[in-house]
């Protein structure tokens, strides 16, 4: 069974992006230059940190030059593959939506190198008393375009309000339509926040050939949609509850296990992470085990279509390393191109710092990563640290993705890579 946590969204304030590294305090507990271990030739001593962003970060993803595409609460930041800002891109490395109460979402590159931010916020002088799905589009040298929805933003509500929606992924189809999931308020037994998705146009308008009004709200499922996935056919399928639908956005009756030709994973807080693997299944975190729940361990189940897959191993991956009362909670998921699972995660009364555990591709820890497949570092000043997503890289070095406290008490954003 996969539990439910702490679904409820948490967004930082907007912030401004510096650009200077700071030299960080990291310590992992991995042997050095083994599988788990940080990366020296990355930033400082494995890792980068951006001071001042204070804020939430979302998705990430790596743009066709190897640079590091990051959400945050209020826009986009570039790094070089080496940790050192993309100074050529918006102002010092970051691109800003300018939208209005943002919280950070996904973050997708097309083809033709623009960057989409999806996520939640209100374009500047809404009257809408609520946070809507809010995309933003910018060029390759971080301005928003003027050719996508209204100078580059893109905010739009679904029924019930002032209930918020947020949007956490973006899937760039190859038609050049942009697939947007996340969740959204309506007005079904009562006004609650369900499923939801909406494709725009390439110029950022509603998709009407898609749902209702370019809209798709799924009344039977309470979890934000947090992976996309498209196959050949043009079928859409969605984790971490897995449905499927046409490439008109109804649904299915079943879901299918399909090859896929592309595929997306967000990054909103408090969201499921979730992912899909290239031939389709899909896996999805949670937690569970302990005695009456008090110590909550990470598990991650795989799934054939609707169906659990019984040959992979739902094995608890405890951050804290012990059997008492702590609660550990899954932030990220992502998958190497040899089929093992990287998770980043957080501990409730359980260790400080960066947490990340990788599972063998039969869903088994790795004894060969960190400390029997779980590294814990310290990252900056002091421990005070937390990591929200962990992306694989062109050449399969992972990055973790979170937050550090400076000696001042201020957010920085923060990037460790650590060796495969």
């Amino acid at each position: 069974m996969v539990y439910g946590l702490t679904w409820g969204r948490m967004r930082g304030a907007a912030a401004a992006a510096t650009m200077a590294l700071l030299l960080g305090a990291p310590s992992a507990s991995a042997a050095t230059g083994g599988p788990g271990s940080l990366d020296p030739t990355f930033g400082a001593g494995g890792v980068a940190l951006v001071p001042g962003i204070g804020s939430f970060v979302g998705g990430a993803t790596s743009a066709a030059d190897g640079d590091i595409l990051i959400a945050l609460g209020s826009g986009v930041e570039r790094l070089h593959p080496d940790g050192t800002p993309d100074t050529s891109f918006g102002s010092g490395g970051f691109a800003s939506t300018g939208l209005a109460n943002p919280g950070p979402g996904g973050v997708a590159v097309q083809p033709d190198g623009k960057i989409v931010w999806v996520g939640a916020g209100q374009i500047p002088g809404d009257t809408n008393t609520a946070d809507n799905f809010a995309v933003a589009r910018f060029t390759t040298t971080g301005t928003l375009d003027p050719t996508f929805g209204t100078g580059g933003l893109v905010s739009t509500s679904f029924p019930a309000q002032p209930v918020s929606d947020a949007a956490d992924t973006a899937l760039v189809q190859p038609d050049g339509k942009i697939l947007v999931g996340g969740q959204a308020g309506v007005s079904a037994r009562g006004i609650r926040l369900f499923a939801a998705m909406l494709r725009l146009t390439a110029n950022g308008s509603l998709d009407t050939s898609f749902g209702t009004g370019g809209k798709v709200v799924n009344t039977t499922n309470d979890l934000a949609i947090t992976a996309l996935g498209l196959d050949a056919a043009g079928d859409i399928f969605t984790l971490p509850v897995p449905a499927e639908y046409d490439s008109t956005g109804h649904a299915e009756a079943a879901v299918t296990q399909a090859a896929l030709t592309t595929a997306a994973h967000g990054g909103m807080i408090g969201s499921v992470p979730s992912v899909f693997l290239p031939d389709g299944r899909g896996l999805v975190t949670g937690g569970g085990g302990g005695i009456g729940r008090c110590d909550v361990d990470v598990e991650v189940q795989r799934f054939l279509g609707a169906t659990q897959d019984p040959s992979f191993a739902v094995t608890p991956i405890d951050f804290s390393g012990t059997e008492g009362c702590t609660h550990d909670g899954a932030r990220g998921i992502a998958v190497q191109a040899d089929g093992k699972v990287l998770v980043v995660g957080s501990s409730f009364h359980g260790p400080n710092g960066f947490l990340l555990a990788r599972l063998t591709a039969a869903g088994e820890l790795d004894s060969g990563f960190g400390t029997n497949g779980v590294v814990v570092s310290a990252i900056g000043a002091n421990s005070q640290s937390l990591a929200d997503t962990v992306l694989v890289q062109p050449d399969g070095k992972i990055l973790v993705i979170g937050t550090a406290t400076d000696a001042a008490g201020n957010g920085d954003l923060a990037v460790a890579r650590y060796l495969p």
